[in-house]
């Protein structure tokens, strides 16, 4: 049977998002001011699931955390609060607690961006890049053998 013909499933590769953070395990800076590796450190990733791969259970439990961290309206915090409250109940599950406690400290464009990835990465047709030209689709859907 053909490679063609298989439905992707949630172990696929392609069905998992590398997010690489702007911090070491140990909290330090990654990268310099002009984006380039510091000597020596190494970036934290993150693997973050696809959503329309999230098991059914994992989604309800992701929804609760959502709900919990939205909170009420007369609960005296802002809106950028239940911003990050409600990032950071997504992505715990899927980081250490060393690393959570990381992106606790880390300002809200730090969260944005990682959300924003998560999204838009989610959001892409498997076997597409973020602007792939539909001539490339067929090249792009293939399994990468690099690592």
């Amino acid at each position: 049977m053909s490679k063609d013909n298989h439905i992707i499933g949630r172990n696929d590769a392609r069905t998992r998002i590398s997010v690489t953070l702007p911090f070491t395990e140990e909290g330090a800076e990654a990268f310099d001011e002009f984006g380039d590796e510091v000597g020596g450190r190494t970036a934290v990733v993150i693997t973050l699931p696809r959503f329309d791969f999230l098991g059914r259970t994992e989604f309800k439990e992701m929804m609760a955390a959502i709900e919990t961290a939205t909170g009420s309206e007369d609960d005296g915090r802002t809106d950028q609060d239940r911003s990050y409250d409600i990032i950071l109940a997504t992505l715990k599950p899927y980081t250490s607690k060393a690393v959570h406690d990381l992106l606790v400290e880390q300002p809200m464009g730090v969260l944005e961006q990682i959300s924003t990835r998560w999204n838009e990465s989610s959001s892409t047709p498997l076997g597409e890049s973020k602007g792939s030209s539909p001539s490339s689709k067929r090249a792009t859907s293939r399994r990468s053998t690099s690592t």
